[in-house]
């Protein structure tokens, strides 16, 4: 993304944590609006262990640029699908020309292929300034 002169991209990380259900989750959707620009989007998970059966793919990445949105969804691999089940945390990330502010993104359910609504209330921790030591502009 090529930001304009003086303006800063956004960088959103988001950690999601799955501590106890075995619903799992098989999507996240974070949706800015119409007109945000979201590009340099990752993915992390962890690999399954001790001889688990789940497919440790990826999950594809969808940036939907008319809408301001960005989808992240587990490839299918029917009962193996490498879904964020119970004990296991996914890191997801983008940047973005539109500042935080709060906002509900989506979390698809894996077991029964539903969803739910997860607010964020939009702050930042680093904004402009945090390279040169100026914290005057932090939340």
């Amino acid at each position: 993304m090529t930001a304009s002169k003086g303006v800063l991209p956004y960088h959103y990380e988001y950690v999601i944590y799955n501590l106890n259900s075995d619903t799992s989750a098989d999507r996240f959707t974070v949706a800015f609006g119409h007109g945000a620009t979201i590009s340099a989007v990752g993915f992390r998970d962890l690999p399954h262990h001790s001889g688990e059966p789940y497919d440790t793919s990826d999950w594809t990445i969808d940036v939907d640029a008319a809408n301001g949105s960005v989808t992240w969804t587990a490839v299918d691999m029917g009962a193996d699908t490498n879904a964020l089940r119970w004990g296991f945390a996914f890191n997801f990330w983008f940047d973005a020309d539109a500042g935080p502010q709060p906002s509900v993104h989506e979390l698809g359910t894996f077991q029964d292929d539903g969803s739910l609504p997860v607010a964020f209330e939009g702050s930042a921790f680093f904004r402009d300034g945090f390279e040169s030591g100026d914290t005057s502009g932090w939340d």
